[in-house]
């Protein structure tokens, strides 16, 4: 079975119930499927990440390895100092975004122990 994109695999989908749903059109059967991916994309891009809840998939965040993977695989990048200024101050950038994230988690899962130990 050949790996489908996110289009085909909507059009797919939307050929499979298109008689249940007679009044909807492609492009809005579209809209409503690209939502969840479209919030958590909007999340992502804002400064202070947020821990993401979506209906149906639950928690989204990234897991601490990976970010620390990631950070240093950067650092190390901006190291080497072989990128142009403006990729190398990207490269910071992300760094520094990646950190912030960081303690962002943390400081969810404190809280989040604190309220588990109120209520246990």
């Amino acid at each position: 079975m050949p790996i489908l994109t996110q289009d085909q695999a909507i059009e797919q989908y939307y050929e499979s119930v298109k008689d249940q749903y007679p009044d909807m059109d492609f492009l809005t059967f579209s809209d409503i499927c690209r939502t969840p991916s479209e919030f958590i994309k909007h999340c992502i891009r804002q400064d202070n990440i947020p821990i993401i809840h979506v209906k149906y998939l639950g928690k989204i965040r990234t897991y601490r390895t990976r970010l620390k993977r990631i950070i240093y695989i950067y650092t190390k990048r901006v190291a080497l100092n072989k990128d142009t200024p403006e990729i190398r101050q990207a490269y910071i950038d992300t760094i520094d975004y990646l950190r912030r994230y960081m303690k962002h988690l943390d400081e969810y899962d404190k809280k989040e122990i604190n309220e588990e130990q109120e209520s246990g």
